[in-house]
């Protein structure tokens, strides 16, 4: 088997992927503002921006930009810790939980409907190929 020409394949197939809508909805829960609303959503209210760093594997500066444009937005605010004033917790608005489960019903839609085009053998078999690419900590 040749494995470059498979890998050039891919990537091209992954590029045309990323013009999709729904790779672009899920590009963005997982990298940008609204993966700071999902994660305060369904996981974590009131966190300090560190733990968002940690938990969505963004830099400080990265995280800084999204919750400044979140704020502007109001989809969050933010509040001092009345023990350690240097701490600042951050909260989702019921403005900005509203966006994100709209957007995260839109995009369960979207998925569901590609899953359904594949049929149910392909449908298990790229779930289960996309979990097992996921596990891999580096490539």
């Amino acid at each position: 088997m040749d494995y470059g020409t498979l890998a050039k394949e891919l990537l091209n197939i992954m590029n045309e992927n990323s013009r999709m809508k729904y790779r672009r909805d899920v590009a963005d829960f997982a990298h940008g503002e609204m993966s700071i609303l999902a994660y305060l959503c369904f996981h974590e209210d009131g966190v300090c921006a560190g733990r968002l760093c940690g938990e969505l594997k963004m830099t400080t500066p990265r995280i800084s930009a999204a919750l400044s444009g979140l704020s502007k937005k109001n989809f969050i605010f933010k509040e001092t810790d009345l023990n350690d004033r240097r701490r600042i917790h951050i909260f989702i608005t019921d403005k900005g939980r509203e966006l994100v489960i709209r957007k995260h019903e839109e995009l369960q839609k979207d998925m569901t409907r590609m899953l359904r085009l594949l049929g149910e053998r392909d449908a298990k078999e790229y779930v289960r190929l996309v979990g097992k690419i996921t596990a891999f900590e580096e490539i």
